[in-house]
């Protein structure tokens, strides 16, 4: 019987570790939207499923930390907003074995390596469909400069993602209000 066991055991580890997860995709597009129906902008990551639209005042830039990054088009400075999203890679694992606490727990961390006076001022539950979502939100300081960021922490599928803004505080109410329309726009494909 423990024979038997240990054989499922890694066929199933075999399995999901063939299955695998990206911390950056290769098969993501951006487009602009006809005219006549919005001024919103469509980013579609296949490999991460999803569907996102972002307003055309905003341009989306390459990142070696996110899967898709996003800022506004007039602001070409170091600092400036940012709307990101994360898709992080995670061992292979039985289902439901990653939780939102630890996912919030891991990126509050890092958060905590670039901001050393980071202070939590949001965490809630926040209802996403077909997911298991948290909002946080933090303020520091992080080379001198006043901080905030908040952000989605959700799993779908079991799939991390980390839909995030971060901007000056002063920034941070207008930014916060584009990743609004961002979520709001959210559709899972494939």
């Amino acid at each position: 019987m423990i024979g038997r066991s240990i054989i499922i055991f890694v066929l199933l580890s075999g399995a999901a570790a063939s299955i695998g997860c990206h911390k950056h995709s290769t098969r993501a597009t951006t487009q602009q939207l006809p005219k006549d129906e919005t001024t919103a902008r469509v980013y579609e990551n296949h490999d991460a499923g999803v569907h996102l639209e972002f307003p055309s005042s905003w341009q989306t830039h390459r990142s070696a930390d996110y899967v898709w990054a996003i800022s506004p088009v007039s602001t070409g400075e170091a600092g400036a907003p940012e709307i990101s999203l994360d898709v992080p890679s995670v061992p292979p694992h039985l289902p439901g074995m990653i939780t939102l606490s630890a996912v919030k727990r891991g990126y509050l961390d890092d958060l905590r390596k670039q901001m050393k006076d980071l202070t939590v001022f949001a965490d809630t539950d926040y209802t996403l469909p077909q997911s298991k979502a948290r909002w946080v939100e933090a303020s520091g300081h992080d080379a001198g400069r006043a901080r905030k960021v908040g952000a989605l922490l959700f799993i779908h599928a079991e799939r991390v993602y980390i839909l995030r803004a971060d901007s000056s505080s002063d920034q941070y109410d207008k930014t916060k209000a584009v990743l609004d329309q961002i979520i709001a726009s959210l559709r899972w494909i494939n």
